[in-house]
């Protein structure tokens, strides 16, 4: 079994401006962080919403992925 993915993905869009162009006032601060894992190996990953007193229910998404959600609230 291989230790490193078949492609290489695209971390940070090139358009990345212009696709958040709509969004960049309400965020004080466009962050990107990548870490690299070996393939195949299981991961937890936290995500956290601190945005507070706006109504978001949909911080974050995935695709593609196999996941459980083990707490919420």
């Amino acid at each position: 079994m291989t230790k490193t993915p078949l492609a290489t993905l695209q971390y940070q869009a090139k358009n990345i401006v212009s696709i958040c162009q709509k969004r960049l006032s309400r965020f004080k601060k466009l962050d990107y962080q990548c870490c690299k894992i070996n393939y195949n190996v299981v991961v937890e990953i936290v995500f956290q919403v601190t945005k507070v007193g706006v109504a978001d229910n949909h911080p974050m998404h995935l695709h593609g992925f196999s996941f459980y959600v083990i707490g919420m609230g």
